[in-house]
Protein backbone atom coordinates (compact mmCIF):
# COMPACT_ATOMS: atom_id res chain seq x y z
CA UNK A 1 0.00 0.00 0.00
CA UNK A 2 1.34 3.42 -0.89
CA UNK A 3 2.91 5.20 2.04
CA UNK A 4 3.52 2.04 4.11
CA UNK A 5 7.01 0.95 5.04
CA UNK A 6 8.09 -2.71 4.97
CA UNK A 7 10.75 -3.55 7.51
CA UNK A 8 13.44 -6.01 6.41
CA UNK A 9 13.81 -9.19 8.44
CA UNK A 10 17.37 -9.80 9.48
CA UNK A 11 19.13 -13.02 8.45
CA UNK A 12 19.75 -13.80 12.12
CA UNK A 13 16.04 -13.58 12.86
CA UNK A 14 15.27 -15.86 9.92
CA UNK A 15 17.78 -18.45 11.17
CA UNK A 16 16.34 -18.34 14.69
CA UNK A 17 12.78 -18.71 13.38
CA UNK A 18 13.76 -21.68 11.22
CA UNK A 19 15.42 -23.35 14.20
CA UNK A 20 12.33 -22.90 16.35
CA UNK A 21 10.17 -24.42 13.62
CA UNK A 22 12.36 -27.52 13.58
CA UNK A 23 12.37 -27.98 17.36
CA UNK A 24 9.61 -26.18 19.22
CA UNK A 25 10.89 -25.15 22.61
CA UNK A 26 8.35 -25.13 25.44
CA UNK A 27 7.61 -21.79 27.05
CA UNK A 28 6.70 -23.44 30.36
CA UNK A 29 7.94 -26.78 31.69
CA UNK A 30 8.76 -28.84 34.76
CA UNK A 31 12.06 -30.64 35.28
CA UNK A 32 12.11 -33.77 37.45
CA UNK A 33 15.45 -35.02 38.77
CA UNK A 34 15.18 -38.83 38.91
CA UNK A 35 18.63 -39.13 40.47
CA UNK A 36 17.42 -37.02 43.39
CA UNK A 37 14.28 -39.19 43.59
CA UNK A 38 16.38 -42.33 43.99
CA UNK A 39 18.62 -40.56 46.49
CA UNK A 40 15.58 -39.69 48.59
CA UNK A 41 14.42 -43.32 48.53
CA UNK A 42 17.92 -44.44 49.54
CA UNK A 43 17.88 -42.04 52.49
CA UNK A 44 14.41 -43.26 53.49
CA UNK A 45 15.73 -46.84 53.48
CA UNK A 46 18.64 -45.79 55.68
CA UNK A 47 16.04 -44.72 58.26
CA UNK A 48 13.56 -47.62 58.02
CA UNK A 49 15.91 -50.55 57.62
CA UNK A 50 14.69 -53.69 55.86
CA UNK A 51 10.92 -53.15 55.86
CA UNK A 52 9.04 -52.91 52.56
CA UNK A 53 8.13 -49.63 50.86
CA UNK A 54 4.81 -48.58 49.39
CA UNK A 55 5.51 -45.50 47.26
CA UNK A 56 2.55 -43.14 47.29
CA UNK A 57 1.98 -41.81 43.77
CA UNK A 58 -1.58 -40.50 44.08
CA UNK A 59 -2.53 -37.02 42.78
CA UNK A 60 -0.23 -37.45 39.77
CA UNK A 61 2.63 -38.36 42.14
CA UNK A 62 2.06 -35.12 44.04
CA UNK A 63 2.26 -33.24 40.77
CA UNK A 64 5.48 -34.90 39.60
CA UNK A 65 3.97 -37.21 36.97
CA UNK A 66 2.58 -40.51 38.22
CA UNK A 67 3.49 -42.83 35.35
CA UNK A 68 7.10 -41.69 34.97
CA UNK A 69 7.69 -41.72 38.73
CA UNK A 70 6.21 -45.21 39.05
CA UNK A 71 8.34 -46.54 36.21
CA UNK A 72 11.44 -45.02 37.77
CA UNK A 73 10.73 -46.73 41.11
CA UNK A 74 9.10 -49.98 40.02
CA UNK A 75 12.14 -52.15 40.69
CA UNK A 76 12.81 -50.57 44.09
CA UNK A 77 9.48 -50.78 45.95
CA UNK A 78 6.91 -53.45 46.81
CA UNK A 79 3.73 -51.46 46.25
CA UNK A 80 2.35 -48.26 44.75
CA UNK A 81 -0.39 -46.37 46.53
CA UNK A 82 -3.10 -44.43 44.69
CA UNK A 83 -6.35 -42.74 45.68
CA UNK A 84 -8.72 -43.97 42.97
CA UNK A 85 -9.37 -46.79 40.55
CA UNK A 86 -8.79 -44.37 37.69
CA UNK A 87 -5.24 -43.74 38.90
CA UNK A 88 -4.59 -47.46 39.28
CA UNK A 89 -5.86 -48.21 35.78
CA UNK A 90 -3.69 -45.46 34.35
CA UNK A 91 -0.62 -47.17 35.81
CA UNK A 92 -1.69 -50.55 34.45
CA UNK A 93 -2.36 -49.08 31.00
CA UNK A 94 1.14 -47.59 31.06
CA UNK A 95 2.63 -51.04 31.66
CA UNK A 96 3.29 -50.85 35.42
CA UNK A 97 2.99 -54.42 36.77
CA UNK A 98 3.93 -53.82 40.40
CA UNK A 99 1.24 -54.28 43.07
CA UNK A 100 -1.07 -51.28 43.43
CA UNK A 101 -3.18 -50.44 46.49
CA UNK A 102 -6.17 -48.13 46.19
CA UNK A 103 -6.56 -46.16 49.42
CA UNK A 104 -9.95 -44.77 48.44
CA UNK A 105 -13.38 -46.29 47.91
CA UNK A 106 -13.98 -48.51 44.89
CA UNK A 107 -17.64 -48.36 43.93
CA UNK A 108 -19.54 -51.62 43.30
CA UNK A 109 -19.78 -50.98 39.55
CA UNK A 110 -15.97 -50.51 39.44
CA UNK A 111 -14.93 -53.63 41.33
CA UNK A 112 -14.71 -55.87 38.26
CA UNK A 113 -12.13 -53.53 36.70
CA UNK A 114 -9.97 -53.70 39.80
CA UNK A 115 -10.15 -57.48 39.86
CA UNK A 116 -9.47 -57.86 36.14
CA UNK A 117 -6.36 -55.69 36.47
CA UNK A 118 -4.99 -57.33 39.65
CA UNK A 119 -5.44 -54.19 41.74
CA UNK A 120 -5.62 -54.42 45.53
CA UNK A 121 -8.58 -52.67 47.16
CA UNK A 122 -8.99 -51.15 50.61
CA UNK A 123 -11.98 -52.25 52.69
CA UNK A 124 -13.55 -49.99 55.32
CA UNK A 125 -16.74 -51.95 56.07
CA UNK A 126 -18.19 -55.43 55.78
CA UNK A 127 -20.78 -54.29 53.21
CA UNK A 128 -17.97 -53.20 50.89
CA UNK A 129 -16.25 -56.55 51.30
CA UNK A 130 -19.53 -58.21 50.32
CA UNK A 131 -19.66 -56.22 47.07
CA UNK A 132 -16.12 -57.33 46.25
CA UNK A 133 -17.02 -60.94 47.07
CA UNK A 134 -19.99 -60.95 44.70
CA UNK A 135 -17.89 -59.76 41.77
CA UNK A 136 -14.93 -62.02 42.61
CA UNK A 137 -17.29 -64.99 42.78
CA UNK A 138 -18.81 -64.07 39.41
CA UNK A 139 -15.37 -63.80 37.80
CA UNK A 140 -14.03 -66.91 39.53
CA UNK A 141 -11.07 -65.10 41.09
CA UNK A 142 -9.77 -64.31 44.55
CA UNK A 143 -9.54 -60.63 45.50
CA UNK A 144 -6.58 -59.18 47.38
CA UNK A 145 -7.67 -56.62 49.96
CA UNK A 146 -6.13 -54.49 52.69
CA UNK A 147 -8.36 -53.70 55.65
CA UNK A 148 -8.30 -50.05 56.72
CA UNK A 149 -8.77 -49.54 60.47
CA UNK A 150 -9.72 -46.13 61.85
CA UNK A 151 -7.76 -45.69 65.07
CA UNK A 152 -8.25 -41.92 65.18
CA UNK A 153 -8.09 -40.38 61.71
CA UNK A 154 -11.88 -40.13 61.56
CA UNK A 155 -11.99 -40.60 57.81
CA UNK A 156 -12.11 -43.96 56.00
CA UNK A 157 -11.57 -47.24 57.82
CA UNK A 158 -13.48 -49.62 60.08
CA UNK A 159 -13.91 -47.92 63.48
CA UNK A 160 -11.54 -49.52 65.96
CA UNK A 161 -14.34 -50.54 68.32
CA UNK A 162 -15.89 -52.69 65.57
CA UNK A 163 -12.71 -53.78 63.81
CA UNK A 164 -12.07 -57.21 65.35
CA UNK A 165 -15.58 -58.52 64.73
CA UNK A 166 -15.80 -57.03 61.22
CA UNK A 167 -12.39 -58.32 60.12
CA UNK A 168 -13.11 -61.84 61.36
CA UNK A 169 -16.38 -61.79 59.39
CA UNK A 170 -14.53 -60.63 56.29
CA UNK A 171 -11.89 -63.33 56.79
CA UNK A 172 -14.62 -65.97 56.47
CA UNK A 173 -15.46 -64.87 52.91
CA UNK A 174 -13.71 -67.45 50.70
CA UNK A 175 -13.14 -65.18 47.70
CA UNK A 176 -11.23 -62.56 49.71
CA UNK A 177 -7.56 -62.68 50.62
CA UNK A 178 -6.80 -60.27 53.45
CA UNK A 179 -3.22 -59.58 52.46
CA UNK A 180 -2.82 -56.42 54.50
CA UNK A 181 -4.11 -54.31 57.37
CA UNK A 182 -3.36 -50.64 57.95
CA UNK A 183 -4.20 -47.46 59.79
CA UNK A 184 -3.40 -43.77 59.31
CA UNK A 185 -1.94 -41.03 61.53
CA UNK A 186 -3.39 -37.51 61.59
CA UNK A 187 -0.56 -35.98 63.61
CA UNK A 188 2.64 -37.99 63.15
CA UNK A 189 4.63 -34.76 62.65
CA UNK A 190 4.63 -34.50 66.45
CA UNK A 191 7.25 -36.67 68.17
CA UNK A 192 6.23 -38.61 71.27
CA UNK A 193 2.62 -37.54 70.70
CA UNK A 194 0.19 -39.22 73.09
CA UNK A 195 -2.54 -39.51 70.47
CA UNK A 196 -0.23 -41.26 67.99
CA UNK A 197 1.11 -43.47 70.77
CA UNK A 198 -2.45 -44.51 71.58
CA UNK A 199 -3.15 -45.24 67.89
CA UNK A 200 -0.14 -47.52 67.74
CA UNK A 201 -1.19 -49.26 70.95
CA UNK A 202 -4.71 -49.87 69.63
CA UNK A 203 -3.46 -51.11 66.26
CA UNK A 204 -0.91 -53.48 67.78
CA UNK A 205 -3.54 -54.78 70.20
CA UNK A 206 -5.96 -55.45 67.35
CA UNK A 207 -3.36 -57.40 65.38
CA UNK A 208 -2.55 -59.45 68.49
CA UNK A 209 -6.24 -60.22 69.09
CA UNK A 210 -6.71 -61.30 65.48
CA UNK A 211 -3.69 -63.61 65.72
CA UNK A 212 -5.18 -65.21 68.84
CA UNK A 213 -8.21 -66.00 66.68
CA UNK A 214 -5.91 -67.62 64.12
CA UNK A 215 -5.93 -64.76 61.61
CA UNK A 216 -2.40 -63.72 60.67
CA UNK A 217 -2.29 -60.81 58.20
CA UNK A 218 1.17 -60.65 56.62
CA UNK A 219 1.35 -57.01 55.46
CA UNK A 220 0.93 -54.34 58.16
CA UNK A 221 1.45 -50.65 57.64
CA UNK A 222 0.77 -47.45 59.52
CA UNK A 223 3.65 -45.02 58.91
CA UNK A 224 3.23 -42.18 56.43
CA UNK A 225 6.08 -39.79 55.59
CA UNK A 226 6.26 -38.20 59.02
CA UNK A 227 5.41 -41.40 60.86
CA UNK A 228 8.21 -43.46 59.33
CA UNK A 229 10.75 -40.89 60.48
CA UNK A 230 9.39 -40.12 63.94
CA UNK A 231 8.06 -43.50 65.11
CA UNK A 232 10.32 -46.52 64.77
CA UNK A 233 7.68 -48.90 66.14
CA UNK A 234 5.23 -47.70 63.45
CA UNK A 235 7.32 -49.11 60.59
CA UNK A 236 5.87 -52.63 61.01
CA UNK A 237 6.32 -54.64 57.76
CA UNK A 238 5.82 -51.77 55.30
CA UNK A 239 5.91 -47.96 55.27
CA UNK A 240 4.13 -45.46 53.01
CA UNK A 241 6.41 -42.55 52.04
CA UNK A 242 4.61 -39.90 50.04
CA UNK A 243 5.79 -36.31 49.98
CA UNK A 244 9.27 -37.12 51.28
CA UNK A 245 9.94 -39.24 48.19
CA UNK A 246 9.76 -35.99 46.24
CA UNK A 247 12.16 -34.20 48.56
CA UNK A 248 9.59 -32.17 50.49
CA UNK A 249 9.14 -32.14 54.25
CA UNK A 250 5.70 -32.54 55.86
CA UNK A 251 7.15 -30.58 58.77
CA UNK A 252 10.38 -28.49 58.81
CA UNK A 253 11.52 -30.19 62.03
CA UNK A 254 12.15 -33.37 60.03
CA UNK A 255 15.07 -31.69 58.26
CA UNK A 256 17.24 -32.62 61.25
CA UNK A 257 16.35 -36.31 60.91
CA UNK A 258 16.46 -37.12 57.20
CA UNK A 259 18.26 -35.55 54.26
CA UNK A 260 16.08 -34.90 51.21
CA UNK A 261 16.42 -33.07 47.89
CA UNK A 262 13.49 -31.51 46.11
CA UNK A 263 13.23 -33.20 42.72
CA UNK A 264 11.04 -30.60 40.95
CA UNK A 265 11.87 -27.36 39.16
CA UNK A 266 9.32 -25.17 37.38
CA UNK A 267 10.70 -22.97 34.61
CA UNK A 268 9.33 -20.47 32.12
CA UNK A 269 10.66 -18.42 29.22
CA UNK A 270 10.16 -14.67 29.12
CA UNK A 271 7.68 -14.09 26.29
CA UNK A 272 7.73 -10.29 26.27
CA UNK A 273 9.64 -7.38 27.78
CA UNK A 274 8.47 -3.82 28.05
CA UNK A 275 9.84 -0.66 29.57
CA UNK A 276 7.52 1.09 32.01
CA UNK A 277 7.80 4.61 33.34
CA UNK A 278 7.60 5.33 37.06
CA UNK A 279 3.96 5.50 38.12
CA UNK A 280 2.73 3.01 35.49
CA UNK A 281 0.57 0.12 36.73
CA UNK A 282 0.83 -3.60 36.08
CA UNK A 283 -1.92 -6.26 35.89
CA UNK A 284 -5.49 -6.38 37.17
CA UNK A 285 -6.56 -4.12 39.99
CA UNK A 286 -3.60 -1.77 39.42
CA UNK A 287 -2.12 -3.04 42.67
CA UNK A 288 1.45 -2.68 41.42
CA UNK A 289 2.62 0.82 40.57
CA UNK A 290 6.19 1.01 39.23
CA UNK A 291 8.23 2.98 41.79
CA UNK A 292 10.79 3.88 39.11
CA UNK A 293 11.45 3.38 35.42
CA UNK A 294 11.76 -0.38 35.00
CA UNK A 295 11.57 -3.40 32.70
CA UNK A 296 8.62 -5.74 33.12
CA UNK A 297 8.88 -9.33 31.87
CA UNK A 298 5.83 -11.42 31.04
CA UNK A 299 5.96 -15.13 31.97
CA UNK A 300 3.51 -17.65 30.45
CA UNK A 301 2.30 -19.04 33.78
CA UNK A 302 -0.74 -18.18 35.86
CA UNK A 303 -3.29 -19.64 38.20
CA UNK A 304 -4.71 -21.61 35.26
CA UNK A 305 -1.47 -23.62 35.39
CA UNK A 306 -1.68 -24.07 39.17
CA UNK A 307 0.55 -21.15 40.18
CA UNK A 308 -1.34 -19.69 43.15
CA UNK A 309 -3.18 -16.39 42.74
CA UNK A 310 -2.55 -15.82 46.44
CA UNK A 311 1.19 -15.27 45.88
CA UNK A 312 0.39 -12.04 44.03
CA UNK A 313 2.55 -9.20 45.28
CA UNK A 314 4.64 -11.54 47.46
CA UNK A 315 6.34 -14.08 45.19
CA UNK A 316 9.78 -13.89 43.62
CA UNK A 317 11.44 -15.73 40.74
CA UNK A 318 15.07 -16.45 39.86
CA UNK A 319 17.04 -15.24 36.88
CA UNK A 320 20.81 -15.75 36.66
CA UNK A 321 20.86 -16.67 40.34
CA UNK A 322 19.17 -13.46 41.50
CA UNK A 323 15.68 -12.86 42.86
CA UNK A 324 13.15 -10.61 41.16
CA UNK A 325 9.66 -9.77 42.46
CA UNK A 326 6.36 -10.71 40.85
CA UNK A 327 4.70 -7.46 39.83
CA UNK A 328 0.99 -7.19 40.56
CA UNK A 329 -1.65 -9.88 40.46
CA UNK A 330 -1.03 -13.32 39.00
CA UNK A 331 -3.52 -13.72 36.15
CA UNK A 332 -4.96 -16.87 34.60
CA UNK A 333 -2.30 -17.27 31.90
CA UNK A 334 0.47 -14.82 32.74
CA UNK A 335 2.61 -13.51 35.58
CA UNK A 336 4.62 -10.31 35.38
CA UNK A 337 8.06 -9.79 36.91
CA UNK A 338 9.86 -6.54 37.70
CA UNK A 339 13.39 -7.04 36.36
CA UNK A 340 14.57 -3.45 36.85
CA UNK A 341 16.79 -1.72 34.32
CA UNK A 342 20.02 -3.64 34.88
CA UNK A 343 19.13 -7.36 34.81
CA UNK A 344 20.20 -7.88 31.16
CA UNK A 345 17.15 -10.09 30.57
CA UNK A 346 15.99 -10.87 27.04
CA UNK A 347 12.83 -12.34 25.57
CA UNK A 348 13.27 -16.12 25.45
CA UNK A 349 15.48 -16.26 28.54
CA UNK A 350 14.70 -18.93 31.15
CA UNK A 351 13.33 -17.94 34.54
CA UNK A 352 13.06 -20.34 37.49
CA UNK A 353 9.69 -20.12 39.20
CA UNK A 354 10.34 -23.09 41.51
CA UNK A 355 13.67 -24.77 42.16
CA UNK A 356 17.34 -23.91 41.96
CA UNK A 357 19.25 -21.45 39.81
CA UNK A 358 22.93 -21.57 40.72
CA UNK A 359 23.25 -21.23 44.48
CA UNK A 360 19.83 -19.63 44.85
CA UNK A 361 16.54 -21.49 45.34
CA UNK A 362 12.83 -20.77 45.37
CA UNK A 363 11.57 -23.70 47.45
CA UNK A 364 8.10 -25.21 47.45
CA UNK A 365 7.87 -24.40 51.15
CA UNK A 366 8.63 -20.75 50.45
CA UNK A 367 5.93 -20.53 47.79
CA UNK A 368 3.53 -22.24 50.21
CA UNK A 369 4.30 -19.58 52.82
CA UNK A 370 3.59 -16.81 50.30
CA UNK A 371 0.32 -18.54 49.38
CA UNK A 372 -0.53 -19.23 53.05
CA UNK A 373 -1.03 -22.92 52.39
CA UNK A 374 0.93 -26.19 52.65
CA UNK A 375 3.63 -27.54 50.29
CA UNK A 376 1.35 -30.45 49.30
CA UNK A 377 -1.10 -28.06 47.67
CA UNK A 378 1.55 -26.19 45.69
CA UNK A 379 2.87 -29.26 43.86
CA UNK A 380 -0.39 -31.20 43.49
CA UNK A 381 -2.08 -28.22 41.83
CA UNK A 382 0.51 -27.94 39.07
CA UNK A 383 -1.35 -28.64 35.86
CA UNK A 384 -0.82 -32.04 34.26
CA UNK A 385 -0.76 -30.16 30.94
CA UNK A 386 2.63 -28.61 31.79
CA UNK A 387 5.31 -30.73 30.06
CA UNK A 388 7.49 -32.76 32.45
CA UNK A 389 11.10 -33.34 31.51
CA UNK A 390 12.65 -36.28 33.38
CA UNK A 391 16.37 -36.01 33.95
CA UNK A 392 18.05 -39.36 34.52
Amino acid sequence: MQGSKVEKISPAFKRETASVRRTIKPSLWIEIDLKALRSNLKNIRSVIGSVDVLAVVKANAYGHGMVSIAKALENDVRYFGVATLEEALRLREAGVRKSILIFGYVYPHQVHLALENDITMSVSEFAHAAFIHEEAHRLGVKARIHVDVDTGMGRLGIPYRDAKEEILRIANIPTLNIEGIYTHFPIAEETADLFTDEQLKLFAGLISELEKEGLIIPVRHAANSAGLVNYERARLTMVRPGIILYGLYPDPRLKKKIKLRSILSLKARVVLLKELKAGSSVSYGREYIAPRDTVIGVLPIGYGHGYPFSVSGKAQVLFNGKRYPVAGRVSMDYTMVDFGMSSNVHAGDTVTVLGRDGDAEISVSEVAEWAETIPYEIVTRLSAAIPRNYIK
